[in-house]
């Protein structure tokens, strides 16, 4: 018992310690790999949307889970991000890279990047460049896709307005969701509130 209350408060302690600093490296990691939840995870066949590409990492090993029958639709809003993941993953004709963003509407943003991550805003700033973003309701009907089993987010704050514009989609076609929650503190319970009002069957 005590070796357990000792585990919990080391635990809490680096939640602490990441909120304060910023730093997700405090955080105690899962005994599985990144999006690879034992419940939750691409599997062969699987068609996937994703938001938040990077370095192509990600999407990689999606592409290797679902194999040739399999696709990936994966959007990077950042450019530089966009061209450098495009050129590693061009050995997995499966993937297909958005050059855009991912919210509730189609719209204009500027985009900065710091060393904290990337994030989107209305207004131009030294440095920042133009991004156009669209919704997953629009993107999914003006190309035809028919079948959707994962959805995974994790775009720098903007998950929310992500979700409100894929609602057709997540109703129609039920995917799997692998959704950041940490980027805003009210994420944690305003995005899991909202998708179980909207996906009262789902498992979370």
């Amino acid at each position: 018992i005590s070796s357990g209350i000792v585990s919990n408060n080391c635990s809490y302690l680096r939640v602490i310690k990441a909120r304060i600093t910023g730093d997700a490296g405090y955080l105690p990691l899962a005994n599985y790999p990144i999006y690879a939840h034992p419940l939750v995870h691409a599997q062969p066949g699987d068609h996937i949307i994703e938001g938040g590409v990077h370095n192509g990492l990600s999407t990689e090993r999606f592409a290797r889970a679902i194999g040739d029958e399999g696709r990936v639709v994966a959007f990077e809003a950042f450019p530089p991000f966009a061209e450098m993941s495009r050129k590693y993953l061009q050995k997995y004709p499966m993937v297909h890279i958005e050059q855009q963003g991912l919210y509730s509407t189609k719209k204009t943003f500027y985009m900065v990047d710091n060393s904290s991550g990337s994030f989107l805003q209305e207004n131009h700033a030294k440095g920042a460049q133009v991004v156009k973003t669209v919704d997953i309701d629009s993107y999914v009907v003006e190309n035809n896709i028919k079948k959707c089993d994962l959805l995974k987010l994790d775009i720098e704050g903007a998950e929310m307005e992500c979700l409100k514009g894929a609602i057709k989609t997540l109703r129609t076609h039920r995917p799997k969701l692998q959704i950041s929650i940490y980027h805003m503190l009210h994420h944690y319970f305003s995005i899991p509130i909202f998708l179980m009002m909207n996906l009262p069957s789902y498992k979370f």
